[in-house]
């Protein structure tokens, strides 16, 4: 399931992937009462869109239900926590003992299984759109009726559609069966709206260029024409701009014949996304 460096340069040139988010990943994670905690006060600098495997590693933990907290520290350890704590701050914050820590908001193990499911199955349904898995598509969709009370007080009810378990309340509810472009265009709408609100943070702002001089260096003589780009605040919002990107991009995807998962197609031959599924096909051939 692994993006080759090639598509990710694509994507994201080198600027861009500097410009759009900057990470910082503690010395040490503590797991704690269930939580997990950054420690240290020399935190390292990440680019996580230098990353081409970002989303898609962060999706894989719940490929298999549940991931184990070991996974997670893991995770975590090479990739930070996925909020700041004060965004505010940048690099550190105070405590309540006014003791300077990185500026990352702790989490609770469940919370964050939570958050790797919301992206695992946010990857299943763009791969199910991509094979046009109709059948698969009409199971993640599903109507139903809710009793709620209007502006005046009497109850109404109302029928919402709901794709896996989020409900899409700009959707058109459908009583019945969905038909093959009905359930299509529902889940289509529903990907997009879900990368959308995980999204919303991501903001667009002027950076400085390094590839043009300081127009304050030779003011009399320079352009004033700096470069707009869209910053992520966090490595939330930067995994998931990412995917974005990914699921927006015109390369042909394929599906993985090992895996089942989607890769980009950057060449006809390519049948698997990563070397540990490269390495399964192998195998299945010499057995």
């Amino acid at each position: 399931m692994r993006v080759s460096e090639k598509e990710v340069r694509k994507l994201f040139n080198s600027d861009e992937a500097w410009d759009v988010c900057v990470w910082y990943v503690a010395e040490r994670y503590h797991l704690i009462q269930g939580r997990i905690y950054p420690d240290g006060l020399r935190p390292k600098i990440i680019y996580p869109l230098s990353d081409s495997n970002l989303f898609l590693s962060f999706a894989r933990l719940a490929a298999h239900g549940q991931p184990s907290e070991k996974r997670i520290l893991s995770w975590v350890h090479e990739h930070g926590l996925l909020r700041r704590q004060d965004y505010e701050r940048f690099r550190h914050v105070e405590d309540e003992t006014g003791t300077s820590q990185v500026n990352q908001k702790s989490i609770t193990v469940e919370d964050f299984r939570k958050e790797t499911r919301r992206a695992y199955k946010a990857l299943t349904l763009f791969q199910d759109i991509r094979k046009k898995n109709y059948g698969a598509l009409r199971r993640r969709l599903r109507t139903e009726e809710v009793d709620y009370q209007g502006q005046d007080g009497n109850r109404r009810l109302r029928h919402i559609t709901y794709l896996d378990d989020e409900p899409l309340l700009f959707e058109r509810a459908l009583i019945g069966d969905y038909s093959d472009r009905q359930a299509l265009e529902a889940a289509t709408n529903g990907l997009q709206y879900i990368v959308e609100q995980q999204i919303s943070d991501v903001h667009l702002d002027f950076v400085m260029d390094t590839r043009r001089p300081d127009p304050l260096s030779n003011f009399m003589y320079s352009t004033y024409r700096p470069r707009l780009s869209p910053r992520c605040p966090d490595l939330h919002s930067a995994l998931w701009y990412q995917f974005a990107a990914l699921i927006s991009d015109k390369h042909p995807w394929k599906n993985c014949i090992i895996c089942g998962m989607p890769f980009p197609q950057t060449r006809k031959d390519k049948v698997v996304c990563c070397r540990a599924c490269q390495k399964a096909k192998e195998r299945k051939k010499n057995s």
